[in-house]
């Protein structure tokens, strides 16, 4: 399997990538994860690690996809927030492309090289989003 979920306790989800991921991968990945509006409400963050990805093979179309299956989440879940780590050039620069794709400013993402970064701008992202949603 070369996508695995692991849900976290505090409403995030890993989703941890090995060797080639394809197009299809991550679109059934997404698809787990946004299955149900239970699910979609719950869901605080998404950390894809995807140090372990050799390489990525994605169509246009899926790419597409992908970002269209995001955009769904923020009707349910007014934010989505998305890390990705990944340390290879190839599969970085991917990434950043399939981030600047997105056009949903509800969507909040950013691309790292390692897993602290990505773990602490998670950190930030929610405590801004949490005091910006709280003033009255």
């Amino acid at each position: 399997m070369p996508i695995r979920t692991i849900y976290r306790d505090d409403g995030g989800v890993v989703l941890k990538g090995f060797g080639t991921v394809t197009g299809a991968d991550l679109l059934q990945a997404n698809h787990h994860i946004y299955s149900t509006p239970e699910m979609i409400s719950k869901l605080k963050y998404q950390l894809c690690d995807f140090l372990n990805v050799e390489n990525f093979v994605l169509s246009p179309q899926e790419v597409q996809s992908i970002i269209e299956q995001d955009k769904l989440v923020t009707e349910t879940n007014s934010r989505q927030l998305i890390a990705v780590i990944a340390n290879r050039d190839h599969v970085f620069g991917l990434s950043r492309m399939r981030l600047a794709l997105s056009d949903d400013e509800h969507v909040i993402s950013a691309v790292f090289r390692d897993r602290e970064d990505a773990e602490t701008w998670i950190i930030q992202q929610r405590a801004e989003l949490s005091s910006y949603l709280s003033i009255p």
